[in-house]
């Protein structure tokens, strides 16, 4: 039986819960809160997202969230430059935007399977 977008929501609210630096739960988990019109709350969560990679040394990982946070046009881009700064010097390299851009257009091409 398959899982209406109501409950299918709410299973990745528990599995991110259980799971809270599994990314394969993150991305979709935003991607359904940006359907439900939670934009709001989509880029908190990509916020928060990001600060929690940066936090436990996943400089690469905190950089695609903050780029999230970027294409979700999240207010605070004070934090996100400064969180930016601190991951790119953290693992020892920068990237362009148009880097961050390929990466984001071809995740955002794979199925949640394949990402």
């Amino acid at each position: 039986m398959a899982l209406n977008d109501q409950e299918l929501m709410y299973v990745y609210h528990g599995l991110n819960q259980a799971y809270p630096e599994d990314l394969h739960i993150a991305r979709p988990l935003i991607q359904m809160l940006q359907a439900k019109g939670k934009d709001a709350v989509a880029r908190e969560f990509a916020m928060n997202m990001a600060r929690r990679m940066l936090a436990l040394g996943y400089s690469s990982n905190a950089l695609a969230f903050l780029g999230i946070c970027e294409m979700l046009k999240h207010p605070n881009t004070d934090e996100i430059n400064s969180m930016k700064t601190r991951a790119e010097l953290t693992s020892g390299h920068t990237h362009s935007s148009d880097e961050e851009r390929h990466v984001f257009t071809v995740i955002e091409a794979l199925s949640d399977r394949e990402a």
